[in-house]
């Protein structure tokens, strides 16, 4: 989430009518900026070609571990997206004014058919955020899911800031967190300040 904004910030044309915009409802989160795409939507898919507008605040994110790969951001969503599961985010454009629009769904793929041969519904990520989302095996909650989505797309961010994007308490991130270390799932390198979270 923290790169796909850093991405509508950056690519931002702010010489062009209506702003940023970003609505949230249950099932989806969608980000609107001034601008067309630079690089062309196919290659902003593909990455490897980084055209910011703003470079300036590009290089502001870089300085604090955000999109440090140049033109990686986009891919990087988009599989952060597939490995959870998630439906396909969409990018859209939109001319005079020009506009990008990124849409990212918190819906896990609708499947063709269940084991008894009947269609499995799309299941919005609504449910409370320590349920746990797996009835068997081990129960992986929903805020171990999104911890570890943060992780991936930013090993160095603090518990307190994890707590302040998922919007929970700084006591459920820490109690959380011991969990995962202590079952396996991450683990913490190098000092309180500098070091790095690993997902494993």
């Amino acid at each position: 989430m923290r790169e796909a904004l850093a991405n509508c910030l950056t690519n931002t044309d702010f010489f062009v009518p209506r702003g940023i915009v970003i609505r949230k409802d249950a099932e989806h989160v969608i980000m609107e900026n001034p601008g067309y795409i630079r690089t062309g939507k196919n290659q902003m898919l593909k990455g490897g070609i980084s055209d910011p507008r703003n470079k300036a605040l590009m290089k502001m994110f870089n300085i604090i571990g955000i999109g440090e790969r140049a033109g990686s951001g986009v891919p990087d969503i988009f599989d952060v997206w597939k490995s959870q599961g998630w439906e396909t985010p969409v990018i859209e454009e939109q001319y005079n004014p020009d506009r990008t629009i990124l849409i990212l769904p918190f819906v896990q793929k609708q499947l063709s058919q269940g084991n008894n041969g009947s269609k499995i519904q799309n299941e919005p990520i609504n449910e409370p955020i320590n349920e746990p989302i797996n009835s068997t095996g081990y129960e992986k909650t929903l805020l171990e899911k999104r911890i570890i989505d943060i992780l991936v797309m930013n090993s160095n961010i603090s518990q307190p800031q994890m707590a302040e994007i998922i919007g929970v308490s700084l006591s459920s991130v820490k109690r959380t967190i011991k969990k995962m270390v202590e079952s396996g799932q991450i683990k913490h390198e190098g000092s309180k300040k500098s070091g790095r979270w690993i997902v494993l």
